[in-house]
Formats: C-alpha cells, sequence, structure tokens
C-alpha cells in the first residue's frame, strides 16, 4: 500500500503535468454606465460596484450598487441593481468586505443640495442570491477622509491615509466588527511615515502593504510600497519599506492572490494599463516586481476586486473617456495542486488548498469506503464516514493516532502533510 505521502505525491505530479497557456484580460459584462471614482468588491461569489460618478447622472448616481454573480475564471453574469441604494451619493469613498457584510466609507457625498467630505460608515448584510440588504450606518469615522484606503483583518476594519478636506493625512485608525456587522470605537493607531492619498492597500497574513499614491500636498507621486504589521492586540507595528512599485502610481487597483499581490491600472502622469505582481515572502516583504498582462486599455480611476482566481477590473477613464467595460485575468495559483473546490461547489477551484477542497475529499473517501454515517450518528462517533476497509485515508484521531473514522482529524493532517510537501500554502491556511 502506498504511503500517505507518496499519495499526496503522486497526486502532485498529476497535476503539476498539465501545463496552461498564458492568460489574458477578456471583456465580461460591462457596468450599467460608464463609471469612475467608484468601488468594487468582492464576496459570496458576487462582485458588488458601490457609488461612483456615473457618465449619465454625474454625482446622482453615486447611490448605485449594482451586483453580479461570478461565473467563470474571469467573467461575470449580469449586473442587477440593489433593491437599495445607499443613504447618501458616494465617490472617492473606500469600501471593504467582512464576510457578508460590505463597507462604504467616507468619500465625497452630494446630500441632494451640496458636495461634502463625509466621515460616515453604511454596510450591508448580503443576503440569498447575493442580494444586498438595506444600508444601515454605523460609528463614523473620526474624521471626514476621501482618496483613502481600507483592509480587513481578523475582525477589525483598518483605514489608512488619504486626505482630509484641507490636508493630506497620514493618520491610520481602526474599528472592531461585531458579529451584527455594526463597528465599535474607532481607534488611532501608528501613523504613516508620511501622509498619503489615492494610494492602494492589501493586507495578507497578518500584514498590511500600502502601494503608490500621492504625498508632498499632492505635488509628487510616490512608488514607495510600505508595510506594517498586525500586531496581536489588532494594532499595526512600525510602517518599514520593502521592493518598491517599477514607477511611481497612483489611483491604482491592487488584489492579493495567491500569496502574490498585483497592481492594475492607475495614473503616472497619464492612465496606464501596465499590471505588475510581486511575491509576498515568508518575512511578508515583497520580492522583485514582474509584468503581468497589461489591460486591454489603459485605466484610471477605476475599480479593481478579485475572488481568488482572477482579477477585475471595472470601469474607469482612458485619458479621453469613461468607461463601463468589466475586464477580468485568470490568475492561474501557484499551488492548484490539491485545490479541487471553492464556494461555487464541486469542480470550481478556488486558488485555495482549504476546508471546500477537504470536504469534498472526504465526500469522495466515504463514497469509496461505502459505509456512511450521518452527522450526528454517536454509534459508533464518527462525524464523517467509517472506513474499516479504507485505511488509507484513516491517519488521524483525537489522539494523534488512527480512530477507525474518516473525519476533521484526518483532514486535518492531510491539510499539513500537502502544506509540507507543496512548500508551503500561500492562501494562508496551512500550518498547525
Amino acid at each position: 500500500m502506498f504511503s500517505l505521502r507518496l499519495l499526496i505525491v503522486a497526486v502532485i505530479a498529476v497535476f503539476s503535468s498539465t501545463a496552461q497557456a498564458p492568460a489574458q484580460w477578456t471583456a465580461t459584462e460591462s457596468l450599467p454606465d460608464t463609471y469612475v471614482t467608484h468601488s468594487m468588491v468582492h464576496t459570496q461569489g458576487y462582485l458588488y460596484h458601490l457609488g461612483g460618478l456615473g457618465g449619465t447622472n454625474g454625482f446622482l448616481a453615486g447611490d448605485k450598487v449594482f451586483y453580479a454573480q461570478v461565473t467563470g475564471p474571469g467573467t461575470i453574469g449580469p449586473w442587477v441593481a440593489g433593491t437599495t441604494v445607499l443613504p447618501e451619493a458616494s465617490s472617492r469613498h473606500a469600501a471593504a468586505v467582512s464576510g457578508n457584510y460590505i463597507y462604504v466609507l467616507g468619500g465625497r457625498h452630494f446630500d441632494g443640495i451640496n458636495i461634502v467630505f463625509s466621515s460616515d460608515v453604511y454596510f450591508s448584510q448580503i443576503g440569498p442570491n447575493g442580494v444586498p440588504g438595506a444600508w444601515q450606518t454605523t460609528t463614523p469615522m473620526p474624521e471626514p477622509l476621501f482618496v483613502h484606503s481600507a483592509v480587513v483583518s481578523n475582525g477589525r476594519i483598518y483605514v489608512i491615509g488619504g486626505a482630509t478636506p484641507t490636508t493630506e493625512s497620514d493618520r491610520v485608525y481602526s474599528a472592531e466588527i461585531s458579529p451584527d456587522g455594526t463597528l465599535g470605537s474607532w481607534v488611532s493607531l501608528l501613523n504613516l511615515p508620511v501622509p498619503n492619498f489615492s494610494h492602494a492597500a492589501v493586507v495578507q497574513d497578518g500584514a498590511i502593504y500600502l502601494l503608490g499614491g500621492v504625498i508632498n500636498n499632492g505635488v509628487d507621486l510616490t512608488n514607495t510600497v510600505r508595510i506594517a504589521p498586525i500586531l496581536p492586540d489588532g494594532t499595526v507595528g512600525p510602517w518599514a519599506m520593502t521592493t518598491p512599485l517599477p514607477t511611481p502610481l497612483s489611483d491604482h487597483g491592487a488584489v492579493v492572490i495567491s500569496g502574490r499581490v498585483y497592481v492594475v491600472g492607475g495614473w503616472t502622469g497619464a492612465p496606464t494599463a501596465a499590471v505588475h505582481s510581486a511575491q509576498i515572502l515568508p518575512d511578508k516583504t515583497l520580492g522583485a516586481w514582474q509584468s503581468e498582462p497589461s489591460m486591454p486599455q489603459p485605466l484610471t480611476f477605476h475599480a479593481g476586486a478579485t475572488d481568488g482566481l482572477a482579477i477585475f477590473a471595472s470601469g474607469g477613464w482612458n485619458d479621453a473617456f469613461d468607461q463601463s467595460a468589466v475586464y477580468g485575468l485568470p490568475v492561474a495559483p501557484p499551488l492548484s495542486l490539491a485545490d479541487f473546490s471553492g464556494p461555487l461547489g464541486p469542480g470550481v477551484p478556488d486558488g485555495c488548498v482549504d476546508a471546500f477542497d477537504l470536504g469534498l475529499l472526504l465526500g469522495a473517501w466515504c463514497s469509496s469506503a461505502g459505509d456512511p454515517d450521518p452527522p450526528g450518528d454517536i454509534d459508533p462517533p464518527c462525524e464523517g464516514c467509517l472506513s474499516p476497509n479504507f485505511g488509507l485515508a484513516d491517519i488521524s484521531g483525537p489522539d494523534g493516532a488512527p480512530d477507525g473514522c474518516v473525519d476533521a482529524f484526518d483532514l486535518a493532517k492531510l491539510l499539513n502533510e500537502w502544506c509540507s510537501v507543496a512548500g508551503g500554502n500561500l492562501c494562508g491556511t496551512c500550518g498547525p
């Protein structure tokens, strides 16, 4: 009988032998109108368009919310108008996701009479079939901000930099996210070394990355990339420099997929179509930036998001006209070796070796063993399936030894074996 490790190596060899052609950007379902200075996020298998300046109604279009289901790597279905709109039209805001909650933070608002700078925070809970629920107001930020960024990590939302009505900001704030989606009190964290706005920010494995932006009171673009660790108490440690961007850049998109940071489009003095990526190294710094397939056209003031398999870019300005196009770039994850399934269901990998894959594997094992054990069956206690004739799958139990069941203990051990053989899983699911 093969050992578990040999079986894993065999599986890796099979998956590794399939060559993949380089992916390219393709157009998918366009937005209902042209939009700039909006935001886009992904959660629960859907993309969400939030606010911005519309080509038809300008500021009046800034309360619009649209959503579209991801139908494959880099493709989406038609955009559907949300049943509720933002409380006020918003552009140049920040947006973030925590579970099935979407947040829109600050920005330039149109209150029906005037354009104002806002500290308001709105949130919506995603319901069945991706439908966003009613928008509610929660704890406002400590000050009005626009052209800032927001990320979520370990139950907290972080707001970084931006500008106030009178000056650029070096402030960093965070607030705890409650189970009902509301935010606790905002706390001030360690400031940025210099004020910075129109940048991008991403978070991965307990570190925040701040990429590019505008500095020196709006005079200069920067290619600086800074990193700050998120400490156990939710604060951030000192901001340190890591590998700079290939060129000074602002008003760009940024996402993380399988342990690589991707920077998409933006403003270099004119809109750019360039896309670059850098590996996140074990010490959290970034490796060298490399060129990726360029977008079909140069874009700035666009929005970017990822579902873990592809990068999406929507709307924006191409130096001549506002755009409604939405493009997708499938990104082959470095570790797809045991990536069988994801939130969209069996057979739809999501770029990670995680609980979705283990659940699918458990189902396959149970089917092969021919002895399913319904959840809750305590005779014998086995929350999985019995394996009297399928010992290869039964490798662990509460005491670290086989226990006659294919269950969560075995799946956890198998995940660690996969991580060991593959050299680490960049989705953050590997480890003890």
